[in-house]
């Protein structure tokens, strides 16, 4: 279901312009409850769509959302793990790869007042 939505969410930021911007809080509070590292990974392309398109129209929601990714994204990081197991490391790497992808995107798009 989080792949379908977040598909959708990516198809209708690039048709409806901001009369999207109503709807994106409601969708990525959903999106972030149970969140496993895979799906906060293919998360964070979408917020990042988000602000290369809004930037400063979508700061306020962003200041609202930036602590729960993080919280989620840090959370996922910091749980035990198989160090044989080649894919839970993939996965790990991949996120974090993403959260680094997630703070550029903030910094180059000039929203960084989110991180304050």
């Amino acid at each position: 279901l989080h792949s379908g939505v977040r598909q959708y969410l990516h198809r209708m930021i690039i048709c409806l312009g901001d009369e999207l911007l109503k709807y994106i809080p409601m969708a990525v509070s959903l999106l972030l409850k149970d969140c496993q590292s895979h799906d906060i990974q293919e998360f964070i392309p979408l917020i990042n769509q988000l602000i290369t398109k809004y930037q400063s129209k979508i700061s306020p929601f962003l200041q609202e959302v930036f602590v729960p990714v993080v919280d989620n994204i840090i959370t996922c990081l910091n749980k035990p793990y198989d160090p044989q197991d080649t894919e839970e490391l993939r996965d790990r790497v991949n996120l974090q790869k993403s959260y680094y992808l997630f703070i550029n995107s903030l910094a180059v798009n000039e929203v960084t007042c989110v991180i304050a």
